[in-house]
């Protein structure tokens, strides 16, 4: 018998519940087989519902105060090199506006100089291919406040 991606969580998930409340509970999952393509369709509202909840969280951030103005981080697939991870940003990079200052290799990561005033739609723009391209993520370059008392 194949496990599948279903019934292993459905495993942990009954696991976890046992562990937690000290009684046994059954989680049965049931899927309707699907054609290909209604997948595809699904994966991708889902995809788009994620940057869509980006999009609100953004509109609460302050330029300058809540992230670095020019500039968005982003995260490559493993054994990226630098040169990869440029050749990509050039390719989306129709008006000349993009320029990839650092990169660590270790990591697989980089900070990508943007227009000011379209970091959001850079880190959107590049989050919407992270499935089908070397990108991992991208996010806009945060900048950490320590408040105290």
């Amino acid at each position: 018998m194949k496990l599948t991606k279903f019934k292993v969580l459905a495993a942990s998930a009954v696991l976890s519940l046992s562990l937690l409340s000290g009684c046994y509970a059954k989680i049965e999952i049931t899927r309707k087989p699907y054609h290909n393509e209604s997948i595809k369709k699904d994966e991708t509202i889902e995809k788009y519902s994620n940057l869509a909840e980006k999009i609100v969280k953004y509109d609460k951030l302050v330029p300058g105060k809540d992230y670095a103005e020019e500039k968005i981080m982003m995260g490559f697939d493993d054994g990226t090199t630098r040169e990869e991870a440029n050749k990509l940003i050039e390719s989306y990079d129709m008006n000349n506006e993009l320029e990839l200052i650092s990169y660590d290799s270790e990591l697989n990561w980089g900070v990508v100089k943007v227009p000011k005033g379209k970091e959001q739609a850079y880190a959107l723009f590049f989050q919407n291919m992270s499935d089908e391209t070397i990108v991992k993520y991208a996010e806009l370059d945060y900048i950490i406040r320590i408040l105290c008392d």
